[in-house]
């Protein structure tokens, strides 16, 4: 697939369309690579330390399959890319993912001080300040992985660049991130076998609304 220039935005409608057809159309090669990571997921529990060590490279990996396969050009492989260059991408992915809960975490303090004077309003208060300021950097933090994966930048870098990508679009993004959820959820009602299209559907659309944003070079 040739270059494509990004727009600085994207359509949740477009993102769902496109998800869908990559997912679809490669089945085969997603159920292989979901069926892969489940198997490393189930040993790295076992071994516990592979937690550390297998699943943020993993994830990285799992992060280019994604791009390469909205690009048109994923291969099984790319599940281990994130080994190239262990360390550097291990200790990014690790670090990332700490600053992601790290807000989590800090978006969660006011419902735990209403818990812990047993002030429900201070709760209640804190419960909806977590789930709408919590969900709402998340949703903007969501690309900086992407943008990490995509561009190979370093964490603070990603980070910016996603703040940077989502500034006007903030919205937009709060609502993929809503839209792409209950499309994860939806999956469950058809139990096993929904999930196993749901769930790279609500992942890919997140691929694709950056691709969107960003756009793709020639290679």
């Amino acid at each position: 697939m040739g270059p494509m220039e990004g727009t600085g935005t994207f359509t949740i409608g477009r993102s769902f369309s496109e998800a869908c057809a990559a997912t679809i159309g490669s089945l085969g090669l997603v159920l292989g690579a979901m069926l892969t990571c489940y198997l490393i997921y189930l040993v790295s529990a076992v071994t516990v330390i592979g937690y550390i060590i297998f699943m943020p490279v993993l994830g990285w990996g799992v992060i280019r399959f994604g791009l390469n396969l909205i690009d048109g050009r994923a291969r099984f492989e790319d599940l281990f890319s994130g080994f190239t260059n262990y360390g550097s991408r291990l200790w990014r992915m690790i670090f990332l993912g700490l600053v992601m809960v790290l807000i989590g975490l800090i978006a969660t303090i006011p419902f735990y001080f209403g818990l812990y004077t047993g002030n429900w309003i201070v709760m209640g208060i804190g419960l909806l300040f977590s789930m709408v300021v919590g969900g709402f950097m998340v949703a903007r933090l969501y690309f900086a992985v992407i943008f990490m994966v995509d561009q190979d930048m370093g964490v603070l870098e990603s980070i910016q660049a996603s703040l940077d990508a989502t500034r006007n679009i903030w919205l937009l993004t709060l609502g993929l991130a809503i839209v792409a959820g209950i499309v994860g959820m939806l999956g469950g009602l058809a139990l096993i076998v929904g999930l196993l299209v749901s769930i790279p559907i609500s992942y890919l659309m997140w691929v694709s609304a950056y691709r969107q944003i960003v756009g793709r070079s020639a290679e």
